[in-house]
């Protein structure tokens, strides 16, 4: 899901270039958005979910997974004296 910077040079958004994460980032949920299966992965940070995970999951648009199944994978290891 490489974007090129002639890619991003071309796309533009309220008449500036986007920077290319932005393209790379309409296109990853785009390819969240049209899949038939999604299997989620995030490592598990202080008892929850990253920030990050969270933020991408947020711009998703949930209509879009109607019908779709999911399945959620979080990881986490030891904590305190055993890390």
């Amino acid at each position: 899901m490489e974007t090129s910077p002639k890619k991003a040079e071309a796309a533009e958004f309220d008449g500036e270039k986007p920077r290319v994460s932005v393209v790379v980032l309409e296109e990853a949920l785009r390819a969240v958005e049209q899949a038939d299966l999604l299997l989620i992965g995030t490592p598990v940070h202080k008892g929850s979910y990253t920030g990050l995970f969270k933020h991408f999951v947020d711009l998703i648009d949930c209509k879009s997974l109607a019908g779709v199944s999911v399945a959620l994978l979080a990881m986490g290891g030891p904590t305190g004296a055993h890390s």
